[in-house]
């Protein structure tokens, strides 16, 4: 069973304007880019057990 989980932002329209222009420079979607920073995020910030 395939489980899907998402995440709503709000962010500022010049903050946009930012991920889009990155993301035009790295060649990928904004969906992608946000998804790779929020992987990244989550990889720096999770707890040891």
């Amino acid at each position: 069973m395939e489980v899907r989980k998402s995440i709503v932002l709000s962010v500022d329209s010049d903050v946009w304007a930012e991920f889009r222009m990155k993301a035009i420079a790295e060649d990928i979607s904004v969906g992608g880019l946000v998804r790779r920073w929020i992987e990244e995020w989550v990889e720096e910030n999770k707890e040891e057990d």
